[in-house]
Order: structure tokens, then sequence, then C-alpha cells
């Protein structure tokens, strides 16, 4: 019997293979941001060859900065994982939060990069920031991520559900109907706001994008209201708050976006109940999703594999990532962190530094058909 030492280092590298993997359906053609990022702070002087990094962090204080408002998925995870981390990295500096939302990310990871000092004091916690950069023309994101050193990312996928003040009960029901559907979004150029409506754009649909700056804070009342018809949320959310809605009738789980695993999209095994958008379509339409829309769905799927990232600002000194990025991976391996992150007894999936830099360097290489497409209905959906 293999030992549970044994069995998550085995899991982990079965992971990267397949986070790594399972992106080369993305596609290539750069596609480039709409202006110039800003210029950031000089690089910090190296540190020397014979670097301390116990010495460098004791007694100080680490920023941990969360670009949304606090409450919402990646709020709470920082805050569980900043005691944690705080333990791993040598000399055990201090790490605390700090928020700083508006425009979906975007307020915070411009400030991040153009303000913030590469002195290894500050890292931000960004859900896949490779999206407002490609979208730079509606999410005004000033910033390149490929100039940032990663230190790790989280894997999760999202599911999409529905308000049932409409009547329907079942995902495939939604096909071909008539009216106007109203999708509550984040920003336009987050991965639950593509999957929304390329999948609604899929199914024929009419809609209007109701965005809700406050995030799942906000957009999640509106559904359980009726305000909203759709919006896409956590796993963790989903079984924290979400999976009683369904039971008792108050909302219908749609669909979820599953993850890329080689050239396929498979369920995520957190909540292996709910279908894939693909699964949905073929049910309601008989026929496989294809072309363009099978291309945008994989690239959201392929997305999710890493779609937390941790990253310092341009021009940190490799010896202060090196140590950092192996304190992180430590904490995501610690009992305390897992045993709080668990949804259905598994834990969130990771990858490090360097798997994070090459799923990001394919996310950025989107083509650029995809990348004007979803930015037309964008603007069609919001008019």
């Amino acid at each position: 019997m293999m030992s549970r030492g044994k069995g998550r280092k085995a899991a982990f590298g079965r992971f990267l293979v397949l986070a790594m993997t399972g992106l080369t359906a993305l596609g290539c053609g750069q596609a480039k941001p709409a202006a110039q990022p800003a210029a950031q702070p000089a690089a910090a002087k190296a540190p020397e060859k014979s670097f301390d990094a116990a010495a460098y962090y004791k007694g100080k204080e680490i920023k941990l900065i969360v670009p949304f408002e606090p409450g919402g998925s990646l709020d709470v995870s920082a805050r569980l994982l900043a005691p944690v981390l705080s333990q791993y990295i040598p000399g055990q500096p201090n790490v605390v939060v700090e928020n700083r939302p508006g425009a979906g990310g975007v307020t915070g990871m411009n400030y991040f990069y153009s303000s913030v000092k590469p002195d290894g004091y500050t890292i931000i916690h960004a859900s896949l920031p490779e999206f407002n950069q490609l979208w730079a023309e509606a999410s005004r994101a000033n910033y390149d991520v490929s100039k940032m050193p990663a230190l790790g990312g989280l894997s999760e996928g999202s599911m999409t559900y529905m308000s049932a003040k409409k009547g329907i009960k079942n995902a495939k029901d939604l096909y071909g109907r008539e009216g106007v559907f109203y999708a509550a979004v984040r920003s336009p150029a987050s991965t639950t706001t593509v999957d929304m409506l390329s999948s609604l754009t899929a199914l024929g649909l009419k809609f209007k994008a109701v965005q809700y700056p406050g995030g799942a804070g906000e957009a999640r009342p509106a559904v359980l209201k009726g305000e909203a018809d759709f919006f896409n949320d956590s796993p963790t959310a989903y079984w924290k708050s979400l999976d009683s809605e369904v039971k008792n009738g108050t909302i219908v789980a749609a669909w979820q976006t599953g993850l890329l695993r080689g050239d396929d999209i498979v369920r995520d095994e957190r909540m292996d109940h709910i279908p894939t958008f693909a699964e949905v379509y073929k049910e309601a339409t008989g026929k496989d999703l294809s072309g363009e829309a099978l291309e945008e769905q994989k690239l959201v799927a392929g997305s999710r594999s890493a779609n937390r990232t941790f990253l310092m600002p341009p021009g940190t000194p490799q010896e202060i990532v090196d140590a950092v990025g192996a304190a992180l991976v430590k904490a995501f391996q610690d009992e305390k962190w897992i045993s709080k992150n668990q949804v259905k007894g598994k834990p969130l999936g990771y990858v490090d530094g360097k798997t994070y830099t090459q799923i990001s360097k394919r996310m950025l290489s989107t083509p650029k058909t995809i990348v004007e497409r979803h930015l037309q209905r964008w603007k069609e959906g919001t008019s």
C-alpha cells in the first residue's frame, strides 16, 4: 500500500504533467495588450551569492495583496494560507493580507506592477491576470504578466448556475429559448465571463451581461433573488453555500468549466455530479460541441488548471523568488492548508512557479480571433 506522503507526491506529479500537457490545444498567435504596460520600479540590487533568506526575512513583514474585495474566494484562500506560508519562509516573517479591489482585479494588478518595490516583501494573489492582459482594451490592464516572477498557482474549475425563477429545471432546456437572459459578471476578461458568454451564445440565447463591481459578494445574492439569471462560481462556494440552494430549488446547477486533460475537457472531481458545458450542449442538440465554441471552452478549461497565481514584482532577485517559491509549495502540502481546502475529501490542486510560467505563456498566446470574438460579445452584451 502506498504511504500518504508518497501518494501525495505521486498525485502532485501527475497533476503537473496534466496541467502542462492539457494546455497544448490553446493555439498560437500572440494576442498583445492594447497599450504598453506601465513602467515598473527599478530592479532591486541582487542579493549576495551567499544570500541568507532566514536573516533577510527574520522579524520582517510580507504583504500578500488580494486585488479583490474581502470575502471572495481569493481573499478567503489568502487568509487561510498566510499563517501557513509564514511558517515555511525562512526567518518566518509575518504574512499580512491587504485588499486592493477594483475593476475585476485590474486595479490591484496595475498598482502591483508599477508601484511595488521588488524587494521580496510583497506578493500578489491574483486570478488569471493573463485574461485581463489579453483583453486589455476592455479591462484597462496596464501590466505584463510575463515580467512578474511566478511563485506557483492553484487549480480549480468553476460552475455556472441559474435562477429557478424562469421555471427552467435543466440546463439542456435552455437551448433555443426565447427572451433575454441576464448574466451576472465580475469583469469583461475573467474566465467565468468568457465561459458564460461563450456558452450562452452556443445555446442560441439572447443575453445581457450585468457587471457587479463587488464580485461574488454582490452577484451571488442577485441570482438567488432572481435579479440575474446566471453566475459562475467556484466548487468551494458551491459546497459551502449553494448546494443547499440547489436542493431546495432556488437555483439550478447548469454546467461546469471542467479541466483540460490532454485534449479533452473532463469534469472537475470536486463537483463531479455537474456536467461540463460540452456535455450539456450534446444533450441539448444531439451534436458534439465543435469549432470556435469548442476552442473557447478548451481555453477556459485549460486556464482553470492553474487559475489562482502568486506573483512577485518585476525585477525581484531570483534568490528571493526561489526561497519564497519553495516555501509556497511546502505550504500547499501542509496538513493545515489541505484540511481547510478540501471539497468532498479532495484538496485544491497546485503547480510550482516553473509550471505556472509555462501555462501562463500558453494563455498569453491565445489566438487573436478568440480575443476579438469575446470582446465583441462583451460590447454587444453590455450595450
